[in-house]
This record gives C-alpha cells, structure tokens and sequence, in this order.
C-alpha cells in the first residue's frame, strides 16, 4: 500500500527521545502576555532515530554541549540568564543506552542555534545535515566573526551536506510542501519549516502503520502555541532580538501547518524543549514507537496540570 504522496505505511523507524540538557529562558520571549520578570526552565531534548531496513541511525540535533566554554562570546554573555545544565552530553547518554556514537550515520541539525548543536566530535564518521540556507546564514561563524552567536566549527566539519530547495527532490506531506524523504522509503521526512532561523527543519517519523511523531525542534517553543491556546511572543528576544524567530511572520506560517498536522488523530508532536512530555513520554533506553495504542497523547494532556515548573525571576 502507498500513500497519497508515495510513502509507504509498511516502512517504520524507531525513535528515542534523549534528554540532552535544560536551560532557563525569560516567559515574555516565549508567550505572549507572559510575565515580564520571570524565567522558567526548559528540557532540550534530541531525538535518536534508527531505521530497521537499511540499519542506519541518526540523531535529530545534539543539544547542548557540556564544555560551554567552547562557545561563541555573545552565547557566554547570556549562560547567568539562561544557566544551561548538561548532567550528560549527547554521546554519553547513547553510550549509556549501549549504542555506539560511532555507529551513528547522520546528525540531522534541526538549526544551528548553540542548544541544538553539541558537539559533534563525539559521533566520528557522522555526516551533518543542514536545511536549506543554514551556511548562508550562519556563516563565517565564531571565531572568524568575534560576535557571531554560531559556531564557525560547525560549519568547518569535514562531513556536510546542505539540502537544496532546487536541486534536492521533495515530496509534499499534509499542509507542507516541501518534505525531504530521507531514507526514500517514507518512513523518515524532513519537513522545511522555516521562520526561527533559515534552514530550520522539523522531522516527520513514522512510528507505526498508523502513527506518526513530529520532532518538532524550535518551530515553536511552548506546545500551547501550537495547540492555540496562547500564542507566540513578540516584543522580547535573544540579544535584544524583536523575537525568539528570525522571520516572525514565516514562523507563524510554519506553526500554523504544525497545528494542523496536531490536530491529526495519528500525529505526536514534540517539541525540543516541550516541558510536558515527560513523565509519560519515556526517554532513552525506551522509546515512543506504539505511542498511539499506549494513548500517550491523551497521557500528555492528562498530566499537564499536574507538572509543577521550575520558574524564577530574571
């Protein structure tokens, strides 16, 4: 049986959620009328996702790296507010799980914002995948630039592959256009969801015949964005930034298909730093194949009012 837009429900991969790091950001960058002297603490999850058929894996961003030091200036400047917690890196937690860094194919970048990066020096014959324009928009990168908040390494690794609007072969996948179908069998695309910065992508895994999970990276930052129960900030940013997003009005265009691909029975949404998800969410070893016959979702709304989050003034 194939789909609509030629993916195959047969063709599965299994994900992992990986708990790399937290970090505090003020509630006015994130939420609209949010208070104006509070921060509150995010989880910065990356997601392992491992492909049956072909043996490969990959890790959907890395988080945040634990030697902080080794960041651009202008991200350091700002570690007293958004005070970045690393217990373990990326390649650590895989370690732990008993699967080696080293087997890793891919690391796919959501974006290239310091949070999502880590260090990709511990995955050794890893390729890096970048969405489209991320070069452009990242480049030279720190050092070469004193006040770049990227890191110019990134940029440097001897193994990247930039995807291109044109030269590239997309497959539409419900209200967005342009999905990359990464194994060429259906079962793991990359949405181009741009806004938050060029280049931002979102995965799109089939976890089931009947079941899909959006790693959702930092389209939006707080799930009731995206549910429409509050909406996204504006006016308060990073750096003095009008906004947490590049392009705000692109941005409000790529969440607003992000809902409604939410509000599809068989669609799991997770965003990186989602402060809902667990308890009922498990993380690696486990993992969230077979989420929709667990109820998981219902689980995630069930227990929202029940997660106390850690806030404190800026």
């Amino acid at each position: 049986m194939v789909a609509s837009n030629g993916t195959s429900p047969a063709a599965t991969v299994q994900v992992s959620a990986v708990p790399t790091g937290t970090l505090y950001l003020p509630d006015k960058w994130i939420l609209s009328g949010a208070s104006l002297e509070t921060k509150t603490r995010y989880p910065d999850y990356s997601f392992y996702v491992y492909h049956p058929a072909s043996g490969q894996s990959l890790m959907f961003d890395l988080g945040i790296r634990k030697d902080l030091e080794a960041y651009p200036q202008c991200i350091r400047d700002e570690f007293p507010m958004t005070e970045p917690n690393v217990p373990q890196s990326a390649g650590q937690l895989l370690s732990e799980a008993d699967i080696d860094p080293a087997s890793i194919n891919y690391i796919v970048y959501s974006h290239l914002h310091f949070d999502h990066i880590g260090n990709p020096s511990e995955f050794p014959t890893s390729t890096l995948i970048l969405g489209p324009g991320s070069t452009a928009a990242a480049s030279p990168g720190y050092p070469t630039n004193p006040n770049s908040p990227f890191l110019g390494s990134i940029l440097q690794h001897p193994r990247i592959r930039e995807l291109s609007r044109d030269t590239d072969a997309w497959i539409p996948f419900g209200p967005f256009q342009r999905a990359f179908d990464f194994f060429a069998d259906g079962s793991f695309l990359l949405l181009d969801a741009p806004g938050h910065m060029a280049g931002h992508l979102m995965g799109l895994a089939r976890t089931g015949a009947d079941e899909f999970m959006v790693l959702g990276g930092d389209c939006c930052h707080h799930r009731k964005i995206f549910t429409g129960e509050g909406k996204v900030g504006e006016g308060f940013g990073p750096n003095n930034a009008y906004s947490m997003h590049k392009d705000l009005e692109t941005a409000k265009t790529t969440i607003g298909r992000l809902a409604e691909l939410g509000r599809r029975e068989d669609v799991l949404v997770c965003l990186a730093h989602d402060g809902f998800l667990e308890p009922a969410m498990k993380l690696l070893p486990g993992v969230v194949n077979g989420w929709r016959a667990a109820g998981l979702k219902e689980k995630i709304k069930e227990q929202i009012p029940k997660i106390v989050v850690e806030t404190k003034f800026l």
